[in-house]
């Protein structure tokens, strides 16, 4: 079993830029998850194009996912992270991913009313648990059908205009994944596409480098 990595021993396996990036950052809280996550990019990269973790070309780019100048073929990419856990995905397709803790919330109902259409606030199950699952994987899918889409229908799109509903059921022009892991709700759309998608999710320890996969 491997020991953990230090804070530096990860921090020397991103590329030069990101690691100068890193230490222009002032709070510890977001170095850590800056860390984690573009450390997860190049490992994941690296696993799956079998390249070295420090030589992607990644552009960090304000609220949006880096961009990745490098890689052998075409590809989108999104990444999503909660609390103690980072989601990334790349694809071929247009994608999307968004990760949340599933915790109780006082002002569901409110919370719900922002993000949510009249059809779905009728589906809030009147069970406490269930309404709080409901109310996670709507939110997961929304947000990460919003990332799926193009840079512009992203600045005409509303939240509570994207169909939850449609979505899942197979009517719209993307594909809906949702999983539960540990805690966590989470949700990946993509465009779909004639053949149907094998998922692979990859999951890497960072602190000890262990992994795992599942693939459906």
């Amino acid at each position: 079993m491997h020991s953990p990595l230090t804070s530096e021993e990860m921090l020397h396996l991103l590329p030069p830029m990101q690691q100068q990036h890193y230490l222009r950052i002032n709070s510890n809280k977001r170095q850590r998850e800056y860390l984690y996550s573009r450390l997860l990019i190049c490992l994941a990269l690296s696993r799956y194009y079998q390249r070295p973790a420090e030589s992607w070309i990644i552009e960090e780019v304000t609220n949006a996912a880096p961009i990745i100048h490098n890689l052998p073929s075409p590809a989108y990419i999104s990444l999503s992270h909660s609390h103690d856990l980072v989601c990334f995905t790349l694809s071929p397709l247009k994608v999307g991913v968004d990760i949340e803790r599933v915790q109780p919330r006082q002002n569901l109902q409110s919370m719900a009313e922002l993000f949510m259409n009249s059809s779905e606030l009728k589906r809030l199950p009147t069970s406490e648990h269930q309404r709080q699952l409901y109310f996670y994987r709507v939110w997961c899918a929304k947000e990460a059908l919003y990332k799926a889409l193009p840079k512009f229908d992203q600045s005409e799109a509303i939240l509570k205009k994207l169909s939850y509903l449609q979505l899942k059921s197979g009517q719209l022009e993307w594909q809906l994944s949702e999983f539960e892991l540990e805690g966590y709700q989470a949700a990946i759309v993509h465009s779909k596409h004639l053949h149907t998608a094998v998922e692979i999710k990859h999951f890497i320890d960072l602190d000890s480098f262990q992994e795992r996969s599942v693939t459906h």
